[in-house]
Formats: structure tokens, C-alpha cells, sequence
């Protein structure tokens, strides 16, 4: 059989990527004769297989994309493996931000109290391609780290992270943790 370039011959229904099998079951009622299923129990039966699928998505953090993820909130490429957080919403969408300032704007601009079903995840300093939950964190102000857009603040996994790299930088500054940074001015 020759195929024509511009049409694609019709897969089996087992070979059909998930999400679409499972709209033509949901749209169409396709199952065919001979299997023991009548429409009216396919259709319901489609649409909770095709929930429980959109349930299962991963809605936790996304590893940042340095280089090519832009912040949320001041539209700046994320380039600075060191510095950077996520705000995952209720539903799991995730918004990037490039500076812990970033995201604390971002939070008193959203919906919601703060603490509500979103949540948050920062860029531990001393290894980057760790992400830690915000209120776990340990943050050192100092005005030796050069955070993308001048806060200073560094996110750290342990108070001995953020000693060491408090006295690589002479000393001095500020440690916090997550209710002080989201008090700090804007």
C-alpha cells in the first residue's frame, strides 16, 4: 500500500497514545462490537480513567532549565545555578524566579494567604541542583553574594552550609529563615 504524504494511515486503537484513545472513547463511544460494553458504561468508565491519568500528573518542582527558564516575575533569564526558586500552585502549575526577591513579590501579588495549598521551593547555594522546600531552608543575607537582582539572600539546607560559606565570605550579614525573608521589603 503506498501512502500519500499528506495523509497518515489510522493506527489500532491499542497503539494510540493514551490521551487520545481516550477522547475518542470519551467523544465517539468507540469500543465495537464484541466488547461487553455497552456506551453508557464506556463513556463513564473513560472519563475516570482519563482523571485519574490527569490526577497522576507530577505537579511537584520542575528542575530549572538555566539558560532558558525566564522568572515570573522580572522576565530575566534564570542563569545563575546558585540563585532560584519555584512557586508550584494549587493545580501544579510552577513559575520560576531568579532571586529570592522575586519570588517573595510574587507571593504578596497571588491569591490566597500565604501558607494556603501552593507552595514553594528554593535553590540550595552550596548544591544547586537541589531544591528545598522554603520553610526548611536556611537563608543568609550578606552583601557579598551576588544574587541576580541585588537581594543578597542565598538559600542553604543546613545552618553548617550557611556558616561555611558565611565565613568564605569574611563574616557577617544576616541568617534568616522563611517567615523573616517574606517580611522583607520589597
Amino acid at each position: 500500500m503506498k501512502r500519500n504524504d499528506l495523509s497518515r494511515p489510522e493506527r489500532p486503537a491499542a497503539e494510540q497514545p493514551v490521551p487520545r484513545l481516550l477522547g475518542r472513547l470519551v467523544l465517539r463511544g468507540e469500543g465495537g462490537p464484541g466488547t461487553g460494553c455497552s456506551a453508557a458504561v464506556r463513556r463513564p468508565a473513560a472519563v475516570l480513567a482519563l482523571a485519574l491519568w490527569l490526577a497522576g500528573c507530577d505537579s511537584g518542582p520542575k528542575p530549572i532549565r538555566f539558560g532558558r527558564d525566564e522568572c515570573a516575575e522580572c522576565k530575566m533569564t534564570l542563569v545563575d545555578p546558585h540563585y532560584g526558586a519555584e512557586h508550584i500552585t494549587a493545580r501544579g502549575r510552577v513559575y520560576f524566579f531568579d532571586d529570592l526577591n522575586c519570588l517573595t513579590a510574587y507571593q504578596r501579588r497571588a491569591a490566597g494567604p500565604p501558607g494556603g495549598a501552593a507552595r514553594a521551593v528554593v535553590v540550595d547555594f552550596k548544591h544547586p541542583r537541589r531544591l528545598l522546600p522554603v520553610d526548611q531552608a536556611w537563608y543568609l543575607q550578606h552583601d557579598g553574594l551576588r544574587s541576580p537582582m541585588g537581594s543578597g539572600l542565598a538559600a542553604f539546607a543546613g545552618e553548617a552550609d550557611l556558616e561555611a560559606v558565611r565565613r568564605e565570605l569574611g563574616g557577617g550579614g544576616r541568617v534568616l529563615r522563611w517567615p523573616e525573608v517574606r517580611a522583607l521589603p520589597p
